[in-house]
């Protein structure tokens, strides 16, 4: 039977991006999740930088083709 962890330590998430996304929310929700533990990940469609919103740049960790294992579960298509 599964089980609830008791914290997200160890566990790695993939936060989906795109251009106009809310930069300075999309990084305090990264450093917050980091500083609980877990490995945090900005996957977009293109690789490089995201123009946010609010005028800053938000660094890109995977392609979304990269990362297409992460969302297997949840994509049936690809982005690229």
């Amino acid at each position: 039977m599964n089980k609830a962890a008791e914290s997200i330590k160890g566990r790695k998430l993939a936060v989906l991006a795109g251009p106009g996304v809310g930069g300075a929310k999309l990084l305090a929700l990264k450093a917050a999740l980091k500083a609980e533990g877990a490995v945090v990940h900005v996957v977009a469609e293109h690789g490089g930088a995201l123009a946010a919103a609010d005028g800053s740049t938000v660094l890109v960790d995977k392609r979304a083709q990269c990362g297409i294992g992460v969302l297997r579960w949840g994509v049936r298509g690809r982005w690229c």
